[in-house]
């Protein structure tokens, strides 16, 4: 509660929302990554096998480290860790996993309609689950905020037209950061009515959260535009730069499994442990934040790039004596 109260004063409150509405998006960007680059490749059903085998693997992982450091460990752990579709025990994969069995159906439905009608059906989503709720006050398609396989339907739907429509060399650099910057403010003003709202209205503390939230109108603004500057990077290097950012892409959804871990919060004391960034001022939040995501992004992708490094190492070694 501290922590909240420091974010909302004032100016300085205002400037560290809008860091945080930057960073917000993400969940919907990545899904809608998933429909831009989906749609035209090949399915296969094994890779979502796979990204359970590491959810599962590492949730283990985790129980074990907290086991040698006196946590104590039950079988309803084990259970929940082998089993994290079946406990909703990482809510992204859950909705994700849903997504995966529905992308070769959804994949044959967006093929068979034309460019207009792909940009109808989008439009027609951002209504029905961004603005009407906002209009009405309630979750009416129970989209629970973003939290559900309703809305990642969507976003891969958007991220295919987004992909149909070549939206990445169409939108214009200038626009796509005016998008960004409008999508940033309203996310940002959305956060501080999502806290005045009820008390303004009532209606409880969650008719606000329809102004800031993975659903939001300004969160979509600013998911697509960046979505369209992330598409015009182009990296001024050889081959292998590229091979490098392809490699460790993959363990950077390790990153959202470790770090959403609830033993390994419970082990870091995940909850406490940013409060004293939040009393170093608005420059302080925002460096220190950073600074903590960075660390904690680098050090799980050298985890996981160790791990795969080990695994392929002792396939060669294995395959090689099998020759």
């Amino acid at each position: 509660e501290e922590k909240k109260e420091l974010a909302h004063k004032g100016g300085g409150g205002f400037i560290v929302k809008l860091f945080h509405a930057f960073c917000y998006c993400a969940v919907d960007v990545f899904v809608m990554a998933t429909g831009y680059i989906m749609c035209r490749r090949e399915f296969k059903y094994i890779r979502i096998f796979r990204l359970w085998l590491q959810v599962a693997g590492y949730s283990l992982l985790l129980l074990a480290v907290a086991r040698l450091n006196g946590y104590g460990i039950e079988l309803r752990d084990v259970t929940n860790a082998v089993m994290p579709i079946t406990t909703n025990r990482y809510w992204f994969f859950t909705q994700y996993f849903a997504l995966f069995f529905t992308i070769p159906f959804l994949n044959k439905l967006m093929g068979s309609l034309s460019d207009k009608e792909v940009a109808v059906l989008s439009i027609t989503g951002f209504s029905l689950f961004s603005v009407l709720p906002i209009v009405a006050g309630r979750d009416l398609f129970v989209t629970k905020w973003g939290y559900s396989y309703i809305w990642f339907t969507y976003l891969y739907c958007l991220g295919t037209m987004l992909f149909r429509l070549d939206i990445v060399n169409c939108v214009k650099i200038s626009r796509a950061f005016v998008g960004l910057g409008l999508g940033c403010v309203f996310s940002a003003l959305g956060a501080i009515g999502s806290v005045l709202l009820p008390k303004l209205i009532g209606g409880g503390g969650r008719v606000g959260d329809f102004a800031y939230s993975y659903t939001s109108p300004s969160l979509i603004l600013e998911a697509v535009s960046l979505f369209a500057l992330i598409g015009r990077i182009r990296f001024a290097c050889d081959g292998m730069c590229s091979k490098t950012i392809a490699y460790l892409a993959p363990s950077t959804f390790i990153v959202y499994v470790i770090h959403s871990n609830g033993v390994f919060r419970k082990m870091l004391r995940w909850d406490s442990v940013f409060l004293p960034v939040a009393q170093l001022g608005v420059a302080g939040v925002i460096l220190g934040t950073a600074a903590c995501a960075i660390v904690v992004v680098l050090s799980i992708v050298a985890i996981d790039v160790a791990r795969r490094l080990a695994w392929e190492t002792m396939k060669r070694h294995i395959y090689g004596r099998a020759n």
